[in-house]
């Protein structure tokens, strides 16, 4: 794809995001790795009415082409494309669900958490995600903490703020993203109801193929 057609491919999916009430205001960001060239949206904006000049060309090593201001989350999106060359779609959204469980989850060890899984697509695509603990957004302990837990987990809970989601490309980071948002809802609804029922580890075991230590 030439540069406006990535521009635009990029667009369209942050509209997207923003009709499915993945982000509000200027919250979220998403990027798009083409070779060593980095296409991210820029601070400030909304997902929700992008446009071509909100699209930011950026390099691997952080030199920005052309002008504008990429987004403040942008050493955290090169520090996941440094760490694990095949990805080449990133989706920072901030989804109530997702947020609120964050706020509210104990991590285990405080590296990953296991939210009870209440769908097949949430505990083969996503299972166990990095935890990661409260910092300020766009600052440089965020981006550390997210490029280390990145190289394990293709979900990231960030706490009190969103959730991070990887892929080969855009739709596979965003169905990631849309698996999590999903499951968090279900969590909420059946919240202290005795008889809902989550996968065990043997269904969770079952479809990823192999037991859930």
């Amino acid at each position: 794809m030439q540069d406006m057609e990535i521009s635009n491919y990029i667009i369209n999916f942050c509209h997207l995001l923003y009709m499915k009430n993945m982000v509000n205001s200027t919250g979220g960001n998403v990027s798009l790795r083409k070779n060593d060239v980095v296409f991210i949206t820029s601070t400030g904006s909304l997902l929700g009415k992008l446009t071509p000049e909100m699209i930011i060309k950026v390099k691997l090593d952080g030199s920005v082409l052309g002008s504008g201001k990429p987004s403040k989350e942008t050493a955290m999106h090169l520090g996941i494309y440094n760490a694990r060359p095949g990805i080449c779609g990133i989706v920072h959204p901030h989804p109530p669900y997702s947020i609120a469980y964050s706020c509210i989850v104990q991590p285990y060890d405080m590296e990953f958490v296991d939210m009870p899984a209440f769908t097949p697509g949430f505990a083969k695509r996503i299972g166990r995600m990095g935890f990661v603990p409260y910092s300020k957004p766009g600052s440089g302990d965020l981006a550390n903490c997210v490029k280390k837990l990145i190289a394990k987990y293709n979900g990231l809970l960030l706490q009190n703020h969103g959730i991070v989601t990887v892929g080969s490309d855009l739709e596979e980071a965003l169905a990631l993203s849309e698996e999590i948002e999903e499951n968090a809802q279900l969590y909420f609804l059946t919240y202290g109801h005795p008889s809902a029922r989550v996968l065990s580890p043997e269904d969770m075991g079952e479809l990823i193929g192999k037991p859930l230590a």
